[in-house]
């Protein structure tokens, strides 16, 4: 029970914004209007300030615009990698550590922006939305959007309590012996640690760098792919192995190069 309310308290403000989305999405289709081509050149911008706001529900509002086609796969991504959780909460409880908050901010937008215009000036991909968008016109508009708004939402939730259960097992002590401490290959297990789309590991990557476990690197490169509940969306609207093992691999690509990168700066400031 304890679990069930905790997830339920992290992802209650996710319902608003779903809902609120929905209803701009249905309201645009029954008037075939399309208000996002006008700013999809600047989509990566929009996309890293929106994914620096520390609100998992924000990747997932983002991956659901790009399973209906309303934003690029750059702009996605942007969001996923500017994304910093519970990350930024917990750093700035120790007061020691506002300074390093900001450059994480400062320099995950700019990461974010960075890479994806270079995704989307190098990768295309296009969403097949007959399998996966659903559209309920001959319902009322306010069916449609509370059915798609808890459709998504119960999934999440569900998504949400294994994961917790399954971390709360396991305990964070095994969790970052995973983390290989002072490992030359930190960097690139952080990022792939990263990946498990739950607030944990976003609190285990923050603790572990107060304690001097984790590198400055591997701090970036661990937040870098941990896009909040994303992934889950993907993968709960069936977007297909194609697009999201691709999303994975680019996630992966920017955060290692990133990692190393960083590593090289650290041992010269």
């Amino acid at each position: 029970m304890e679990i069930i309310v905790e997830v339920l308290e992290e992802t209650i403000m996710m319902l608003p914004m779903l809902f609120f989305m929905y209803f701009v999405l249905e309201y645009l289709e029954r008037h075939q209007l399309d208000i996002f081509d006008k700013i999809k050149d600047l989509g990566p911008l929009y996309g890293a300030i929106l994914g620096i706001i520390p609100q998992c529900g924000i990747s997932v509002v983002v991956s659901l615009l790009f399973l209906e086609g309303k934003v690029s796969i750059g702009t996605l991504i942007s969001v996923y990698i500017a994304t910093s959780d519970e990350a930024i909460p917990l750093l700035l409880a120790s007061p020691e550590s506002y300074s390093t908050t900001i450059y994480i901010i400062v320099l995950k937008l700019i990461l974010g922006v960075l890479f994806g215009y270079l995704i989307d000036l190098f990768v295309k991909s296009k969403i097949d939305k007959t399998s996966i968008t659903y559209h309920h016109n001959e319902h009322s508009l306010m069916k449609c959007v509370i059915e798609r708004t808890m459709k998504v939402y119960v999934f999440i939730i569900v998504v949400h309590i294994l994961l917790s259960y399954l971390f709360n097992f396991i305990g964070q002590k095994q969790l970052s012996v995973l983390l290989l401490n002072q490992s030359m290959l930190q960097p690139v297990i952080s990022s792939i640690f990263g990946l498990i789309p739950h607030c944990v590991v976003s609190i285990v990557l923050s603790q572990l760098y107060t304690q001097q476990l984790l590198s400055f690197a591997s701090l970036i490169s661990g937040l870098m792919t941990n896009g909040g509940m994303g992934l889950i969306v993907l993968v709960q609207n069936k977007a297909g192995i194609k697009i999201i093992g691709k999303i994975i691999g680019l996630l992966l690509i920017c955060s290692i190069i990133t990692g190393i990168f960083l590593t090289i700066i650290c041992k010269y400031i």
